[in-house]
């Protein structure tokens, strides 16, 4: 597998990438799309944010 941490918005299939991700095509075909998205500083920051739902600083990350 390969980390997908640091793709950009049109790296991906689904948004007009030549390269081919048939399994976050599928998923975006079923529905499943980020909107209103925003990244952080750094990959673990927007891990946190991605996972809890909440900004960066209220998941406990920079201060």
């Amino acid at each position: 597998m390969t980390p997908v941490d640091d793709l950009g918005f049109t790296d991906i299939s689904p948004y007009g990438s030549e390269i081919n991700t048939p399994a976050i095509a599928d998923l975006a075909r079923r529905g499943v799309s980020f909107t209103n998205y925003h990244t952080a500083t750094n990959c673990a920051l927007t891990r946190a944010m991605l996972l809890t739902r909440v900004n960066n600083h209220r998941a406990g990350g920079e201060k």
